[in-house]
């Protein structure tokens, strides 16, 4: 399912339990709830309005972009993202150095593009 850059300021595809891909980007989305979407494999939801992701159900995800969150007037929101356990490390080696994965909170770690300042993981190595 494709609708990116559309200026749609809500969608529901709770229902859609099939969907494998989802492309919602450059949005004014204000939240996203795909977690009955659990076949979901590829989601773009990056340059919307949401200040929260729940992929805690989304255990098959392969790809993820979802950063570049800004408000109404165009100031950069802080985006936390809730993954499932799984997920995680795929986040941490993959898709955190992705520029439209910028400003996402995950686990209370934000990340930043390589090569700024970076914060610690918990065993104390960097990104």
């Amino acid at each position: 399912l494709h609708f990116a850059y559309n200026q749609l300021t809500s969608i529901n595809v709770s229902s859609n339990t099939l969907l494998s891909s989802l492309r919602c980007d450059g949005n004014a989305l204000t939240e996203l709830d795909v977690t009955l979407c659990t076949n979901l494999t590829d989601l773009t939801c990056c340059e919307n309005q949401m200040n929260s992701l729940n992929l805690l159900h989304n255990e098959n995800l392969t790809y993820l972009h979802c950063g570049n969150q800004v408000n109404a007037e165009g100031d950069m929101l802080q985006l936390t993202l809730y993954l499932a356990d799984s997920l995680k490390e795929l986040w941490r080696s993959d898709w955190m150095y992705e520029s439209n994965n910028v400003n996402v909170i995950v686990d209370g770690i934000t990340t930043t593009l390589p090569g700024n300042s970076g914060s610690d993981f918990e065993d104390g190595g960097k990104y």
